[in-house]
């Protein structure tokens, strides 16, 4: 048993070694959706609530917070639609999860407010510093292709191409350097 609040609670076998915050964000989550709260508004303030910057839940490694500034809020939505398994309809839950369509329009502030805007800041954080650069990546890529299908050269080649592009050194050897300070 787990008490939050002055509540008890049940612990399930998955919450085990979870932080009693994120213990409190999964139960309000299942109770305002019970209550009739409309589940994304829910589920945006209990990814408010939420404190964990990473867990480990049945051996699957969830990091929400990369390098402690960019915050990967799809992620945490996602493993929050598992605590709310059945109260969410599932056709709204696919088009969410897996095609970016959330069940109602908010606008940014909206947003802000409901995830807290710690959370807001390391969201634009992610937007900027891993989708764009995806988008760019994407664009940079194409652009390559296009270049080197005349001159035959690999895949391989290609991303090589385009990391050097993108940040004067091929993905490699960043990739090296990265490991290396790290340790």
């Amino acid at each position: 048993m787990v008490y939050i609040k002055g509540a008890m609670i049940e612990e399930s076998p998955s919450y085990r070694g979870s932080h009693s915050g994120d213990l409190q964000a999964i139960k309000y989550l299942q109770q305002a959706i019970a209550s009739g709260k409309h589940w994304y508004l829910a589920l945006l303030e209990a990814i408010g609530l939420w404190t964990e910057p990473m867990e480990n839940r049945n051996g699957r490694d969830y990091h929400y917070l990369i390098a402690g500034e960019a915050f990967d809020w799809l992620l945490l939505a996602e493993r929050l639609c598992e605590e709310a398994d059945g109260l969410i309809p599932e056709g709204e839950r696919i088009a969410f999860l897996f095609s970016a369509k959330p069940p109602l329009e908010l606008s940014m502030e909206e947003f802000r407010n409901l995830i807290g805007i710690t959370k807001y800041r390391a969201y634009l954080n992610y937007f900027y510093g891993v989708t764009l650069e995806e988008a760019l990546i994407q664009a940079v890529t194409e652009e390559v292709r296009k270049e080197q299908r005349i001159l035959g050269y690999e895949e391989e080649a290609v991303i090589e191409e385009v990391y050097k592009r993108i940040y004067g050194e091929t993905r490699t050897t960043l990739v090296k350097q990265f490991r290396q300070g790290r340790g």
